[in-house]
């Protein structure tokens, strides 16, 4: 509902709120997460889904993220890592993000050579 209206800020203290009460809620995180992403506040989303991705091992969605935050904060060589290492999962059906981290990948690597 806050982010219909057009106020992430407002969706972030409610979620922050939230995670002092549920400090170990995957689904909080997650979505807290995600505005992040939506308010270009790459850094905390960044740290956000390095500790999801610490807790919920078996989700490559998680590495995908990451690979997505290093890439914005222009960190192309960490972003090239992680988009490689979230192809590499078994765990990355072939879904549009799957498809974006190739063409990323195919990307970065003309900018940044491994």
């Amino acid at each position: 509902m806050l982010l219909r209206g057009g106020k992430p800020e407002a969706a972030i203290q409610v979620l922050e709120k939230g995670l002092r009460r549920l400090p170990d809620s995957p689904n909080l995180m997650e979505e807290l997460g995600h505005i992040y992403l939506g308010a270009k506040q790459f850094e905390k989303a960044l740290t956000i889904f390095e500790g999801l991705r610490q807790k919920q091992t078996g989700q490559a969605k998680f590495i995908y993220y990451l690979a997505f935050c290093f890439d914005n904060l222009k960190r192309y060589k960490e972003a090239l890592a992680f988009y490689n290492a979230y192809l590499g999962t078994k765990d990355a059906p072939p879904t549009n993000l799957h498809g974006l981290a190739q063409a990323r990948v195919t990307q970065l690597k003309k900018i940044q050579p491994e």
